[in-house]
């Protein structure tokens, strides 16, 4: 199971993501052509550190509340947890944004985000939960007609842990059946869709966007981070010239979404897929409706005789079907389309507007075959300076119209090396551009192994590849640890489907990195140098570690955020790039400083854990009243 079955919940509201830029660009990597312009907005005549280079690196919602509570009954208006407000940690700082590298910022995770759920009428929360990290999946740019980050539209898919309920009082029947239905894996589903983000530094929203959301049920034979079912994939980015101009106002642009047959119904979410206006509303789409279509091998344009459909009924392109729904829609199968379902392909049809009467316009449909691949492991680090941290074993299920695609060959290539030009580009003024050498990625080929090069899945359509970093690894980009390999997979017989464009296994190998046992400054100050160069919020605004006086004053606090789990949101770096030879050369230097002298300053220890707020728009302390009180009965209002 996942968000789509039921018990559900749907939200909407505001989030915030707080990213800083400077990592944006690979060459600011490089501390010796690194200038301080590279911390500054950017202008008309420089991209200096981009359009957010003070970024504190938080995710967060603002403002969201529970639309829809979804039970065996379908949606249930007086359901008590309707208008409760979905939330962040009530003792954590915010989740943190991170991209695995510079050379891939289209996959990015979120880390150290918590969930909560709070009855706004009494204060108190009914739910704290751990997002497990992942990154977003099948990312566009151009929704709401804009374009670069305001126009990215983007899902991500989870499970939150570590559940802690308290719904003594709580009349809701859909929690207390999710309550019930999470009590053997201790796990729920959620989906998170974002978009309408805005980057403008003026605007009173800046770095804020909307977001819709879906929480749900949790069964071990579905995969953590996407729908394995019906894949609605366009032939390409653009839909074909055949296509009537009302498809879609906003760039002529439909992009990919996944459905799944649930107790006799097909369950769909276009929260990611509908255009947007420019008004910030869903574009008018004439009258699409979901088929079965006949013939398998009917594709994208082609104009069908009525009877060769078999409609199930209409897609909903209403704000609320994206603000209340969540995207989320359901469409009970008629008797016709029962015994086909599993053996044609689906697809969105349009009648009208243009198409001859009596007959239907394919405007979008399934995967070729009906098949579809994906991995659950989107995109990783591996180690060689920690040999359990050097492999990764990635799942991927395969499917045929929905159920399990068995003995299906999966194959595997790394993408050939080529040049990080589109995260690099030329200043508009002469002579400002950044003057490091561009990066090359993919390069040494062979470097990264994978265990078989071919995999066949199971009876249950599952598969399980082995990725292998080597027990060392130089430095190809210099000035930039590690490489970053890419790796595409598909079916090996019956040719490729086509596949979103950004669906691939991306792959962070570090490089090798010794230092003496007792590491000396001039070991350490090159790694304290390029954070303090790429994330100016904390050199600039708690203190510059790059200099050894600040740095050794602050060993502890350093100390205790370095030593913290990457799932933490405290987890320093924010950026996670820190290999496990680094980290472990930094504590030895910093254990040796605190063995040295023990006196820290407790006024800069209050700053660091007030530095990001814990929710909503602006930071604040915790009321004295409830700053000891236990966990569920602590409520930070903003």
């Amino acid at each position: 199971m996942s968000y789509l079955n039921q018990p559900r919940l749907t939200f909407s509201g505001r989030f915030q993501a707080d990213p800083s830029t400077v990592n944006n660009d690979p060459r600011h990597f490089d501390n010796a052509t690194f200038t301080s312009r590279f911390q500054e907005f950017s202008s008309q005549q420089s991209l200096n550190g981009w359009w957010n280079p003070t970024g504190t690196g938080i995710f967060r919602f603002a403002g969201c509340t529970i639309q829809q509570a979804i039970g065996k009954g379908g949606v249930d208006p007086a359901d008590g947890a309707v208008g409760f407000v979905v939330g962040n940690s009530p003792d954590r700082p915010s989740g943190k944004l991170v991209d695995i590298d510079p050379d891939w910022q289209l996959a990015s995770q979120l880390y150290g985000l918590s969930v909560s759920l709070r009855d706004p009428r009494t204060g108190d929360l009914v739910l704290v939960a751990d997002f497990d990290p992942t990154p977003f999946r099948d990312l566009w740019f151009v929704r709401g007609g804009q374009k670069g980050d305001s126009g990215a539209s983007a899902m991500w898919q989870s499970q939150l842990s570590n559940l802690r309920w308290r719904l003594a009082g709580v009349t809701s029947p859909v929690l207390h059946a999710l309550a019930e239905a999470s009590s053997n894996s201790g796990r729920l589903s959620i989906r998170i869709t974002t978009f309408g983000y805005q980057t403008h530094v003026t605007a009173a929203d800046f770095t804020y966007g909307t977001v819709v959301g879906a929480i749900g049920p949790v069964l071990s034979d579905e995969p953590a981070s996407f729908v394995s079912g019906r894949r609605f994939m366009p032939t390409s980015a653009f839909q074909p010239a055949a296509l009537p101009p009302n498809m879609c106002v906003a760039a002529n642009m439909m992009t990919c979404f996944s459905g799944k047959v649930i107790d006799g119904a097909l369950v769909v979410d276009v929260s990611n897929a509908l255009p947007i206006g420019s008004d910030g509303k869903l574009a008018p789409l004439g009258d699409l409706r979901f088929a079965l279509l006949h013939d398998p091998d009917a594709n994208e344009g082609a104009v069908l005789a009525e009877d060769q459909v078999t409609v199930l009924g209409a897609l909903d392109a209403s704000d609320a079907s994206l603000t209340v729904a969540s995207g989320i829609q359901t469409l009970t199968l008629p008797a016709a389309a029962q015994d086909l379902i599993t053996k044609r392909p689906l697809a969105l049809v349009q009648f009208g507007g243009g198409v001859p009467a009596g007959h239907a316009l394919v405007m979008m449909r399934e995967t070729a075959h009906g098949r579809d691949v994906r991995s659950d492991a989107l995109s990783f680090r591996l180690d060689p300076n920690a040999s359990e941290q050097n492999h990764r074993d990635v799942p991927l299920w395969a499917t045929r119209y929905g159920l399990p695609l068995a003995d299906a060959p999966l194959a595997f290539q790394q993408l050939a090396p080529v040049p990080d030009d589109g995260d690099a580009p030329p200043d508009p003024a002469v002579g400002t551009t950044p003057t490091a050498a561009i990066p090359i990625m993919n390069s040494p080929m062979g470097a990264l192994a994978i265990h078989p090069q071919v995999v066949r899945t199971d009876a249950a359509g599952r598969a399980t590849v082995r990725f292998q970093g080597p027990p060392t690894f130089g430095r190809p980009r210099r000035y930039i640890d590690g490489q970053l390999y890419a790796v595409a997979y598909n079916f090996a017989d019956e040719g490729p489907i086509i596949q979103q464009t950004f669906d691939q296994i991306s792959v962070l190998l570090f490089s090798t990195f010794k230092a003496s046992e007792n590491p000396t400054w001039e070991e350490v100050q090159p790694i304290w140098k390029q954070y303090a160069n790429l994330y100016p919020i904390m050199s600039k605004g708690l203190f510059d570690f790059s200099i050894q006086e600040v740095a050794d004053a602050n060993a502890h606090i350093l100390h205790f955020v370095l030593n913290k789990p990457v799932t933490d949101p405290d987890h320093m770096p924010v950026t996670r790039d820190l290999s496990a030879g680094k980290r472990a050369a930094l504590l030895r230097y910093l254990e040796r400083v605190m063995d040295r002298a023990t006196v820290h300053d407790p006024k800069l220890v209050a700053r660091f854990q007030g530095r990001c707020p814990f929710s909503g728009v602006a930071p604040s302390s915790p009321p004295k009243e409830v700053e000891n009180q236990p966990i569920f009965n602590r409520v930070r209002s903003r």
